[in-house]
Parts: C-alpha cells; sequence; structure tokens
C-alpha cells in the first residue's frame, strides 16, 4: 500500500523528486541493541505512525523508545551531474540518519522539517536508507497533546517516528536553502529574502504572475549567502483594492524563482503568495488589509479517524477547510500541533485564517527551554510564507510554565518566547499565553472559558475590571502585569458533548446536550451572547471529537452531529 504521492512541501516545488513514503522494513529496538545487529522483523506504512491502524502496525497500547527504519531506493548514471537532498516533514522525536551505513546527519524536533544533502553517500544504482528514530515519554520536549503516560483528559496516544512525508529532490551544485516572502500591502510590494545552500549562485530570476498573467520578470545579482529584494507592482484598480487576500477573496499571486551560476541552470523552484496584512489599528482593533475584522475561530486539533495527526490523503485537510467554512468560520486556532503543508496551502488558495500555536512541553527546566525556544523559533521561519497565518500563540494555558501566574522565572521565559517570536516576524500579531495568567507583552489577550450558558458569559463579561477577572478560576493577568487596552478575544468556549453518548472515560465540558438539535440551540444561546459583550472575535472548542474527547462539533470521521438546512451559518 501505498499512501499520500503527493509533492510533500507545495510552498516550494520542485520537479523532479523521488517519492519514499510507503512500505519500509520496521523495528523496535531495545534500549542497548546495536543498529547495524538488527534485522527487521515489521513492515510499515510511511508516514503513519506505528500507534496507528494506517501504519499497519497498530500498537497504541504500548511505547517504544527507539525504533528503526529501513528501504532502498534507485538513483541512476546522472549522479555526476546533480546534487540530491534528502527531505523530511516531520519525524517524532529525534533520528539518526544513514545512508549505505554511512552516518549523514541528526535532527531534533518532531514539528519541524529538514534535509541533508546525501549527494556525496549515494551510488548509481540501488542504495540503502536507514533512519534511526529516539521517541521518549519526557515531558520536557516539546509534544502537544501526546501524552506522556496514560491517555487521560484531552491528551491522547502519542505520535512516534516518522509521521509526515519523506522524499528526495534533485539539484545542480547550489539550491534555495530558505526563502521568506513579505507581502505589503502599503505600498504593494512583495519582499524577499533568499539564502542558498552553497553560496555558489550568481543570479537569481523572479517571476510574479496574476491570474495568469506576467507581472514582473526580474534578473537580481546574488552578493552572498543572504539575499534581499523588494519588487513592487501595480494594483490593476484605482479605487479598490482587488487583489488583496482575505476569506472571502483568496487572491494569490504565482511565483517562479530560478537561480543561476552566470548562465547555467541551478535551481527552480515554484510558490505563490497574497497580499494580505494582519495589524492593530490606534484604536485597538485588529484589522486586515487595514480593516477592522471580526475573528470566527474554531479549535481544531487535526487528529483523523485511522492517521492519528496525520491523514490518508491531503484531500482531507481541503475537506476539513471546507466544513469549518460551510458551517461559518473564517478560520481556525490549530491546537497544539504543527500541521502539514498541505494544510496551510489549502487554508491560502480557500481563504482561511489560521492562528500557529506552539506544541506544549509540560516540565519547566532549562532541558524544556531550549527545546522549545529552538522549535518554536525554527517552526515560526518554516511556516512564515503561508498567508492564511496571522497570529502565532507560543503557550496555551499556562502548560510548561504552570505557576507562570507569581513565578518571575516562568514570566521572563513567556516574554523571552514574546519577542523571539516578534525577531523572526514583525507582521503577525503574538498572543503570548492564551487562555489566562497572560504576561505582557502580548498583542492579543486570549480569555478561556467553558462557562455554561449565554447569560452567564453575559454577567460575567460585560462589565468588569480585566485585571481581576477570573475565567476557569485562573487569574486573567499574571501578577506584575498590567492590561494595556489590547483587542480581547473569547479564544475558547463550548466544548459541549452530547451526554447519552459519553463513556465513562470520555471528556467534555459541563453537562452535555441531549441530541444534536440541542447542542445547536446552546451554540447560538452562546453565541447571542459573546455578540453582545466587547469581543473581537471567538474560538469554538472544537471541530471533531479526539480519541476519548468526544466534545466536537463532529465525529471523528467528520460527520455532523446535527443537521444544516441548505444555507444554514450556525457561527456568525
Amino acid at each position: 500500500m501505498k499512501l499520500r504521492n503527493e509533492y510533500p512541501r507545495p510552498q516550494m516545488k520542485r520537479t523532479n523528486y523521488i517519492n519514499l513514503n510507503g512500505e519500509w522494513d520496521f523495528k523496535f529496538l531495545n534500549n542497548n541493541e546495536l543498529i547495524n545487529d538488527s534485522s527487521f522483523e515489521k513492515k510499515i506504512i510511511v508516514p503513519f505512525a506505528y500507534e496507528y491502524p494506517l501504519s499497519g502496525i497498530n500498537e497504541a497500547n504500548t511505547h517504544y523508545d527507539r525504533m528503526l527504519y529501513q528501504r532502498t531506493f534507485e538513483i541512476n548514471n546522472e549522479k555526476d551531474k546533480k546534487n540530491y537532498l534528502l527531505c523530511f516533514n516531520g519525524v517524532d522525536y529525534e533520528c539518526n540518519v544513514f545512508i549505505n551505513n554511512k552516518f549523514v546527519g541528526s535532527h531534533k524536533g518532531g514539528y519541524t522539517y529538514f534535509d541533508f544533502d546525501i549527494s556525496s553517500y549515494i551510488v548509481i544504482g540501488t542504495n540503502t536508507i536507514t533512519i534511526e528514530v529516539i521517541d521518549k515519554n519526557d515531558p520536557e520536549q516539546v509534544r502537544g497533546k501526546q501524552c506522556w503516560c496514560k491517555p487521560f483528559g484531552c491528551w491522547y496516544v502519542p505520535t512516534s517516528g516518522i509521521y509526515k512525508s519523506v522524499w528526495i529532490e534533485e539539484f545542480k551544485l547550489d539550491a534555495i536553502k530558505t526563502l521568506l516572502i513579505t507581502p505589503n500591502i502599503d505600498d504593494f510590494s512583495f519582499g524577499f529574502s533568499l539564502d542558498t545552500y552553497y553560496n555558489l549562485a550568481t543570479n537569481a530570476n523572479i517571476k510574479i504572475s496574476y491570474k495568469g498573467k506576467l507581472l514582473k520578470n526580474i534578473d537580481f545579482t546574488l552578493d552572498n549567502k543572504n539575499n534581499k529584494f523588494i519588487v513592487y507592482l501595480n494594483e490593476e484598480n484605482d479605487v479598490d483594492s482587488t487583489m488583496f487576500w482575505t476569506p472571502e477573496q483568496a487572491n494569490l499571486f504565482d511565483i517562479e524563482i530560478e537561480l543561476y551560476k552566470d548562465n547555467d541552470l541551478l535551481d527552480k523552484v515554484i510558490t505563490y503568495s497574497g497580499m494580505r496584512k494582519i495589524s492593530i489599528d490606534n484604536a485597538g482593533n485588529i484589522c486586515l488589509n487595514n480593516k477592522k475584522y471580526y475573528q470566527k475561530l474554531i479549535l481544531q486539533q487535526g487528529y483523523y479517524q485511522d492517521g492519528g495527526l496525520t491523514p490518508k490523503d491531503i484531500k482531507e485537510f481541503e475537506n476539513d477547510i471546507l466544513l469549518m467554512k460551510k458551517i461559518g468560520f473564517n478560520g481556525a486556532r490549530v491546537h497544539q500541533k504543527i500541521e502539514d503543508p498541505y494544510f496551510y496551502y489549502y487554508a491560502d488558495k480557500l481563504g482561511f485564517l489560521i492562528w500557529l500555536e506552539c506544541p506544549s512541553a509540560y516540565e519547566f527546566s532549562n532541558k524544556e527551554i531550549t527545546n522549545q525556544l529552538n522549535e518554536w523559533t525554527t517552526i515560526v521561519t518554516q511556516n512564515y510564507n503561508f498567508v492564511s497565518i496571522v497570529c502565532y500563540v507560543p503557550l496555551n494555558e499556562s502548560w510548561g510554565v504552570k505557576k507562570v501566574v507569581n513565578d518571575t522565572k516562568m514570566q521572563s521565559y513567556a516574554s523571552a518566547l514574546y519577542y523571539s517570536t516578534k525577531c523572526i516576524d514583525t507582521t503577525r500579531l503574538v498572543s503570548t499565553n492564551d487562555g489566562w495568567e497572560i504576561t505582557m507583552p502580548t498583542d492579543i489577550v486570549g480569555v478561556h472559558d467553558y462557562i455554561k450558558n449565554g447569560q452567564e458569559i453575559i454577567d460575567k463579561y460585560s462589565s468588569y475590571d480585566i485585571n481581576s477577572i477570573y475565567p476557569q478560576g485562573r487569574k486573567l493577568i499574571a501578577n506584575g502585569f498590567t492590561y494595556n487596552n489590547q483587542p480581547i478575544l473569547f479564544t475558547e468556549f463550548g466544548g459541549i458533548a452530547i451526554e447519552k453518548e459519553k463513556k465513562e472515560d470520555d471528556w467534555g465540558y459541563n453537562k452535555g446536550a441531549t441530541n444534536g438539535e440541542d447542542l445547536k440551540e446552546r451554540i447560538k444561546d452562546m453565541l447571542s451572547a459573546i455578540h453582545k459583550v466587547n469581543f473581537q472575535g471567538y474560538c469554538y472548542t472544537q471541530l471533531s471529537d479526539v480519541q476519548q474527547e468526544v466534545n466536537g462539533l463532529c465525529y471523528i470521521d467528520r460527520k455532523l452531529k446535527f443537521e444544516l438546512k441548505d444555507g444554514e451559518i450556525l457561527f456568525y
């Protein structure tokens, strides 16, 4: 069985590649077992974690710290004319990579992609790739919703090993390593920051098109590894800004970049971007493209029925976004997970706002700080070009910094996460510790409160001193800080299960609804109250059930728990 055959990275498409998804030899390793002494006992389907059915193994009840993967691939006799990158979209948590029994490199962090130039390790003909993976039940590593003990509450079966696509792609002599594209709607330009692997390319050509029409075709001289360019465009309408990107009109520009050494083409990537700006105006309003914009978000955990964090087909990403838009949402807070690039790609293409949240670690220490800072700053850089992303969430509900309400060291760390995010990206908003015990600075105050009904929302939030409010019994603003008129959003509420469908250990907030229609009526009641309070948006928990957390609007197979009449919009 071979699944996920698409080109794995839609923001940086190259033409020639070898997809390595599919069947691999696989083995669980004992703690002291040597790699070279191993014979393979099992087969696994990549890119699915061994804990889930689509992997072909489905061992959710036993955790293994070490795993070994192996497969072969073929290289033709043009090796001397090309270089080869071995690319991974995600391996949880640490890995060591070998080609033909030679060590190539290692990587740490389950939510970042990485690659290795394997040109000097391969031979013409058959090559063997071997990957050792280490994934411990360690609360100091960046985990998200992956439990470090038996699944409980809203923490789930872990995801271990290769759980995103693996592939090889070709280039000549030098290639684009990092490409950052920054839209500027105020002067209608795109800024480019381009970094190559070996600083051998001498020229770059950038073509920008819109709806099939070539707008710019510009050559640039490359001076060093990090090169910066600005390309100014002309708007097609002198009165209205018809070329901006919004959830209602997801306009995108096609971009093609070529690298040359003199006249020799070394590398070519195909990508895209959009003219989009997220900001806060002088009156404290969140604005999209300089206009006040109300965010109607849903919490999206991104778990799938048989693949856990990995769907069997990228169309499931598209279907999820279309479903969320159909119900009335204009965006999602992707919760405790960094998605596959195709989720953000479809958000860009379909018009859907995304809040990018750092998966949490859970035991505050110098090790946790190092793990999270390193992984988070890489995450921000790697997802910079997705137009749909408008907000970053480094911390959620004080997870990993559980004493942040008073602890000055934890408060300093929260501030460090804010500033490290802004060092990389000043164009998006940051909600530093979304939910409660919020530290400063933050661009947004996100309130989490699983309140029972609409009247309680009005009673609690219509008129209050924000410095003394307690959502879910937790102080909203951490001690030592003062609210500074940031926009306030109700970024978690709801979480209603259907009571008769809950099993003994299932998770849902408050008393569940009696049926799907009752669920709809309770949501309408809370939404009516939220719109009467001065929030600048909301985020409902959640799209789908996940394992024992059964408080979704739909089941894990994405079947809605209630009926929507033709044209009916539940969330508004």
